[in-house]
């Protein structure tokens, strides 16, 4: 790992003075970075995470798969429903039912891990011995300060959360700075984010396509639900969907997927109900993924800097706006596999592979399962401001 990158050479001078009297101005980038290397694990040490939570220094480095990493915000949760990962190993972890470990098939919840699964240590895969429930309790989590926002628990590869709670702090100091009486919609890019977010957060109005809600009518789902009630020119008398939407509709704090807020901003802009004042976007895309600059040219996403101009979708007008970048956040998690995609119009994009697109058809189908077959629906351009 490149600390000088990660610490700034200064800082890792200066700690390192505290332990060695020797001029670490001469050492070149390389040299310092061996040596610390050397140093952070030879002076590591183990404490538990209730600990490490009333820690009050703030320069303490975690261990993680990418080396010693910088710790963010630290984040107690209250009663949630936990569980203890067993390894063949005897290695062991536990944590919340939601709480993300690495595994081979990718980032995995505790609670949908199988016996069939191996997560990742700091000793490799290794195959789960069994999953257990415990009692329900507080827990603890934090947020890394590297790209990848992983960390190790017991040797485990484990996921944080703090970008998920990050988001919540913001929208608090928002009102409590700004607008008491704020709204405020939250678009995540993957249906575990979501769940994660609706799980984690009660007062959250998630929305979901009709096919992910039970009508219990025509023992169906709600989209081929109410496609009978039209055609027998019925009313469904208790749809779970048009109760989401309303909630969602007219709740403080309204959740749903990047592409379902892409739908009807592009095809049924007069369809969103919503007219809030922030919005806050949780989707991560490739570093070389072209961003629309305010005068119509295109820029790699890693090369957009803050004060640059770029092309934004206006909620309440559904035009497209010119707006400064004001912040900046690398979220790029190396577990997830990217594609890239190139269609017959020689347009191309690079995506993570739980991602949908969505076809001619009208179906979502995520990338990782494209087979080349498929017509992807391709939408040139919305009407400019």
């Amino acid at each position: 790992m490149n600390y000088i990158q990660e610490l700034t050479r200064l800082k890792i001078i200066n700690d390192l003075s505290y332990y060695y009297d020797t001029n670490f101005n001469n050492y070149s980038d390389n040299e310092l970075n061996i040596f610390f290397t050397k140093h952070v694990k030879k002076n590591k040490q183990e404490i538990s995470m209730i600990d490490f939570y009333n820690l009050k220094d703030k320069t303490v480095l975690i261990e993680s798969l990418d080396g010693f990493v910088k710790v963010g915000n630290k984040i107690k949760k209250e009663n949630l429903e936990c569980y203890t990962l067993s390894l063949i190993d005897n290695r062991k972890l536990s944590g919340a039912f939601n709480h993300l470990v690495e595994t081979e098939r990718g980032w995995i919840k505790l609670i949908d891990l199988t016996k069939n699964d191996f997560v990742l240590t700091i000793d490799g895969f290794i195959k789960v011995k069994n999953i257990r429930q415990i009692k329900t309790q507080e827990v603890y989590d934090l947020e890394c300060l590297h790209i990848n926002h992983r960390y190790l628990s017991n040797g485990i590869s484990n996921h944080n959360s703090g970008k998920s709670y990050l988001a919540i702090m913001f929208m608090d100091w928002f009102k409590k700075n700004f607008d008491i009486s704020a709204n405020f919609d939250v678009l995540t890019n993957s249906k575990i984010l979501q769940e994660q977010y609706t799980q984690d957060f009660d007062f959250m109005n998630s929305l979901w396509g009709k096919g992910s809600y039970h009508c219990d009518t025509y023992d169906t789902d709600c989209g081929t639900g109410g496609e009978w009630c039209r055609i027998q020119n019925k009313k469904c008398e208790a749809c779970p969907y048009s109760t989401a939407k309303y909630r969602f509709e007219n709740g403080d704090v309204a959740l749903t997927n990047f592409h379902l807020f892409l739908t009807y901003m592009v095809y049924m802009p007069q369809a969103w109900k919503r007219s809030s004042r922030v919005l806050v976007v949780d989707e991560c895309l490739h570093p070389d993924t072209l961003i629309t600059i305010g005068d119509d040219t295109k820029k790699k996403i890693i090369d957009v800097k803050i004060g640059d101009i770029v092309k934004t979708v206006n909620e309440q007008t559904k035009k497209i706006e010119n707006k400064p970048v004001k912040k900046l956040h690398k979220n790029l998690n190396k577990g997830q596999q990217m594609y890239e995609i190139e269609l017959e119009n020689g347009s191309t994009i690079k995506i993570t592979g739980n991602h949908k697109a969505k076809l001619t058809n009208g179906q979502w189908k995520k990338v990782e399962n494209l087979d080349g077959t498929e017509d992807i629906l391709y939408i040139n351009e919305i009407e400019s401001h």
